[in-house]
């Protein structure tokens, strides 16, 4: 069986009435997205019931969201678009020979993208594809199918949000962590005389190795998984990434890379925590000898990472 990456985003959604500075409520959501259910047929696919909607009126290079699970809790959800084929064939990796991809002229190829929306808290776990539409393409959901919801105060549209959480408290979640087992810094200056100027000497820890990689790259190697290593290693990560932004602050754009190692429920995650948006990553199982993940497979990644994620979201 083959195992496959993959990075989860995370953004604040909320529906609001437009005109007006009032924003959809669960209960009012969930009644709104069944009501429009209920109108629809749906088709079977791997047991999920398939619900389809075009979210652009191009018909020749149409944006798809597939509604893939539906319940009180969450909706999984998919987002499709035409894939051009010209540039791409099938070739045999044993004899190397090619064979053209040929469709029906009714059908197309499709790059999609996957993500739950948990009603109760407003979070969207987006699991990212680079060539596939952006999760705001789900906004066009409530322009281009839902429209107008009537309520007590009478007919209105509906203006849907999507807000990336920002990386910007991302150490703070690096507290809840059980410890770390890296943290590599890249400089614009030598690293050495960095650390040197901050007090900091290189390799000087007892529970801390820095290794000098290259004269401007340094990682830290952090030993031990007990709290008071873990404290001891936390605050000593904090006060070099403090006097580095504290350099920052004083015209001094010194980091060019901050990835933090951290040990994860026996799962082993890097953390870039100069990206702009909060990032995790999923590891996926392959149906054997093939490279396709099954929709179970990824529904119950993305239930579990945001799971994990709940609680911790609130610091990020």
């Amino acid at each position: 069986m083959g195992y496959v990456n993959r990075t989860i985003l995370f953004y604040d959604f909320k529906v609001l009435i437009e005109g007006k500075k009032k924003e959809l409520s669960k209960e009012e959501l969930l009644q709104v997205i069944k009501a429009k259910l209920k109108k629809e047929k749906f088709e079977l696919e791997e047991g999920f019931e398939k619900y389809s909607f075009y979210l652009n009126e191009d018909k020749d290079n149409p944006i798809i969201l597939d509604i893939l699970k539906m319940c009180d809790e969450n909706m999984f959800c998919r987002i499709g678009k035409k894939k051009d084929i010209n540039n791409y064939q099938r070739r045999n990796f044993n004899d190397l020979s090619t064979k053209k991809i040929n469709l029906n002229t009714d059908e197309f190829l499709e790059v999609f993208t996957y993500f739950l929306l948990d009603f109760s808290s407003g979070k969207i776990t987006h699991m990212f594809s680079r060539e596939a539409p952006q999760i705001k393409e789900f906004i066009r959901f409530f322009e281009h199918n839902i429209k107008r919801v009537k309520t007590n105060e009478g007919n209105y549209n509906l203006n849907a949000e999507i807000i990336p959480i920002p990386n910007n408290n991302a150490l703070e979640f690096m507290d809840k962590i059980k410890y770390f087992s890296l943290a590599e810094f890249k400089f614009a200056i030598p690293a050495k005389e960095l650390f040197e100027d901050v007090g900091i000497k290189l390799g000087k820890q007892k529970t801390i190795k820095f290794n000098e990689l290259q004269s401007e790259t340094v990682s830290i190697i952090i030993a031990g998984g007990d709290e008071k290593l873990k404290k001891d290693n936390y605050d000593c990560l904090k006060a070099i990434i403090d006097t580095i932004y504290e350099e920052k602050d004083n015209g001094k754009n010194i980091l060019e890379k901050l990835i933090v190692r951290a040990n994860i429920d026996e799962r082993v995650e890097n953390f870039d925590l100069l990206e702009p948006f909060f990032t995790r990553q999923v590891t996926l199982k392959q149906k054997p000898r093939t490279t396709y993940i099954p929709l179970e497979e990824i529904f119950s990644s993305l239930e579990y990472i945001y799971s994990d994620m709940k609680p911790k979201l609130k610091v990020i």
